[in-house]
């Protein structure tokens, strides 16, 4: 029941489009919405063909740029009805980029990787997967991603494990994923203190007749299992993406 439940969550917590680390353009949207029209259908189409015409026949030494283009493309023109097409692209991406183990320290295919966790009801296994093939394990990228996951899941202990992980790894750019892990702290301390707010007036009282102090429960006060927010964790994972597109792709020495 309880996974039936994260489930039901996580899809309810979607957009109606399928987000886009740095939110779609104003000309896009129009496009989308043209889409009704059976000419502009057609239009897409050839795009479509072109664009996975380049990923198929391309002739170079950096195979995953194509790839990069049609997914862009794929994310800003595929709405939510046909989610699956995008899960479908992504899974192929990652499948065939698998066998270059170059791009396992590029911040592109890990971004990739977590777009494609973030088309799946419950995406922890994938971000295992990626991390025990050291996918991204240089990158502050993998660890903002998947300790947002499990704050919003409301597993806080992990997320900061996760923090620290890649802290302990230096994990770039550094001072980013340390702040971002400060900011998570400050958020839990808030947590900490609307929880003894919360129950300030029954255990006042209940201290007061037994003659001790409040102090906070054996999990600092936290909730567990459950977040105080209605804010998707596809949106979390897309901000975190944006906000590290530029920083990560320096790092990386690469787009």
């Amino acid at each position: 029941m309880a996974m039936m439940e994260k489930h039901e969550q996580w899809e309810l917590s979607k957009e109606n489009y399928v987000p886009v680390k740095s939110g779609r353009r104003t000309t896009v949207l129009s496009e989308v919405a043209e889409l009704t029209d059976v000419t502009g259908k057609l239009i897409a189409e050839d795009k479509r063909k072109e664009l996975w015409s380049d990923v198929v026949n391309y002739v170079g030494d950096d195979p995953i740029a194509p790839w990069v283009k049609y997914i862009k493309w794929a994310q800003e023109h595929i709405n939510a009805g046909s989610k699956k097409d995008l899960q479908k692209i992504l899974e192929t991406c990652t499948e065939k980029l698998m066998v270059d183990k170059r791009y396992f320290n590029d911040v592109r295919f890990l971004r990739i990787w977590i777009q494609y966790a973030d088309c799946l009801p419950d995406p922890s296994d994938v971000f295992l997967f990626i991390r025990g093939k050291g996918i991204g394990k240089n990158f502050a990228l993998y660890y903002e991603a998947h300790a947002t996951f499990y704050e919003l899941r409301g597993n806080y202990k992990a997320a900061d494990l996760v923090y620290q992980d890649g802290i302990t790894h230096s994990a770039q750019p550094l001072h980013r994923l340390q702040q971002k892990h400060m900011t998570f702290q400050q958020r839990m301390a808030q947590r900490v203190q609307r929880k003894l707010q919360e129950d300030g007036g029954y255990l006042g009282s209940r201290s007061r007749a037994n003659g001790s102090s409040i102090v906070p429960s054996a999990n600092n006060g936290l909730p567990t299992g459950s977040t105080d927010s209605n804010v998707s964790i596809s949106a979390q994972l897309a901000a975190a993406a944006s906000a590290a597109a530029d920083a990560d792709a320096n790092a990386s020495g690469r787009r």
